[in-house]
């Protein structure tokens, strides 16, 4: 009588690195897609506007590029991609100026919050407190996140999306 192979049962494939990270919604890879996607859509709200900067007459001149102020840390993922949320400022009032700057100099810009963005001052005050740091505690995943996100892009029609 001849032998009888053994039955091999077939391997499923080895998933790469990527696809797994794919495969977890609340991953590093959606939430860096997240950060992305907000990128464009902050961009295309504050593009058409001056920087907040110049609301200040005593501040200096504005250095460099245009960047994303959070007023609510970003460590917050709760906050962390809202409009409401962020302020347009340039490179040198963002981190360095003793003016109006959210790193250098928090009292005054609190301050030129209020003179200048009461609603972005009402929102700090009300949320502020609001803290999820850890992504286990979100109400949602980075994944549904970056799908609104990206819904909000299209509404926005802002190119590339």
């Amino acid at each position: 009588m001849p032998a009888v192979p053994k039955l091999r049962h077939k391997r499923k494939p080895k998933k790469s690195k990527l696809q797994k990270k794919k495969d977890d919604h609340n991953s590093s890879y959606w939430r860096y897609k997240c950060d992305a996607i907000f990128g464009l859509i902050f961009h295309s709200v504050y593009s058409k506007k001056y920087c907040a900067c110049t609301f200040e007459p005593n501040a200096d001149e504005c250095k460099g590029n245009i960047e994303m102020a959070h007023l609510i840390e970003r460590e917050n993922y709760l906050w962390r991609w809202e409009i409401r949320n962020v302020i347009d400022l340039c490179s040198w009032h963002h981190k360095f100026s003793r003016i109006i700057s959210s790193h250098a100099a928090s009292i005054a810009f609190s301050q030129f919050l209020l003179k200048y963005f009461p609603d972005k001052y009402e929102f700090v005050n009300q949320h502020k407190w609001e803290s999820i740091t850890r992504k286990a505690e979100l109400p949602w995943t980075f994944q549904e996140k970056y799908l609104e996100l990206l819904q909000l892009a299209k509404e926005l029609n802002i190119e590339g999306v």
